[in-house]
Parts: C-alpha cells; sequence; structure tokens
C-alpha cells in the first residue's frame, strides 16, 4: 500500500539482489496476506497496530538468527590472496609474511571482504557482519576502510587494497598482481 510499488514487489526486488533481512511492517493482516509476504522472501511479517518493543525485539531474534547461521557456516581457513595472507584463528593478517598491526573489528572487516573477494559489500552488511545487532553509524565502516587501506599500504601493498564501489559499498581489489 505504498505509492507507486506495493510492498511485495519491493521485497521481491531486493531479494533478487541481496539476502539482507526484510522484515514487513504492513497493514494488511489476513493469513493469505501475512503469507505472501514470506513465501516472497520477507523473514518476518508484523501487521500494524504493533508495540516498538515487539518490532524490535524481533529484530533482534532475526539478528541472533543470522549470526548463528553465520557462526556455523563459516570455515576458519586461511586465505591467501597474493601477498596477503590472513589467519582466522591466530586473527593475524601478514603482507609477504610480515603482521599488519590490525584491531579487531579492521580484522573482521578485511576477513569478511577477503571470504567473498569478488562481491561488494554495502556499509550496512559489513556494520551486520562486524557489530552484529549492536547498531552504530555506517561512517564507522568508513572510518575503518580508511585504516585498513593506510596499515595495508605500510605493509607494502602498493594497490588500494580495498576498493570503494561508488554508490555500493566495498570489495577487495586485486591482489593478485601487487
Amino acid at each position: 500500500m505504498i505509492p507507486e510499488l506495493d510492498g511485495w514487489t519491493v521485497c521481491q526486488k531486493i531479494r533478487k539482489l541481496s539476502t539482507v533481512p526484510i522484515v514487513m511492517v504492513t497493514a494488511r493482516g489476513t493469513e493469505p496476506d501475512r503469507i505472501m509476504g514470506l513465501e516472497l522472501g520477507a523473514d518476518d511479517y508484523l501487521v500494524k497496530p504493533f508495540s516498538p518493543k515487539e518490532l524490535i525485539a524481533r529484530i533482534k531474534a532475526l539478528f541472533r538468527r543470522i549470526k548463528a547461521s553465520v557462526a556455523v557456516s563459516v570455515k576458519f581457513e586461511t586465505i591467501s590472496l597474493g601477498r596477503l595472507t590472513i589467519d582466522p584463528v591466530s586473527r593475524q593478517a601478514s603482507v609477504s609474511g610480515q603482521p599488519v598491526p590490525l584491531t579487531p573489528k579492521e580484522f573482521s572487516i578485511l576477513y569478511c571482504l577477503a571470504r567473498n573477494p569478488e562481491r561488494v559489500f554495502s556499509r550496512n552488511e559489513l556494520l551486520l557482519e562486524v557489530w552484529g545487532d549492536q547498531f552504530t553509524d555506517t561512517r564507522t565502516v568508513d572510518a575503518h576502510i580508511k585504516q585498513i587501506r593506510e596499515k595495508l599500504r605500510r605493509a607494502g601493498l602498493k594497490k588500494d587494497t580495498v576498493c570503494t564501489v561508488w554508490g555500493t559499498g566495498y570489495r577487495l581489489g586485486d591482489l593478485c598482481n601487487d
């Protein structure tokens, strides 16, 4: 019932592009409407009127499920991309064997990008991955990316290791040719 596109169409379009969590908040509360929203890809469906506390509880529950599924599916394998090596067990990154002094959040961001080197991550996706349900300003990600870039440059990588994809987010650069 939003202008131009309805929520179901928006949900379908988002789901085609992303696995980002979707909570539909709507006045359409019949059983067929709820079933349709969930079948189109919504992770939860909340009918108006609702309590703000209930919405927050549902979002937190969604984050817990996501965090648990990510923890189960993550393999703790060392990643080597050109001269950059990232070891999730020791939480150490190195360039040509020399350690790079990353903070825990910086390491988590770099490891997230390295696990999916072809993928572009939005700021919100990195926030969810690294900070979980502890919401913070998306510009925090920018500040951490800046520090990661500087530390990797000091360690000897000449190219932009972390590339900005304008209007979208960040991805790893081509490290195999560095």
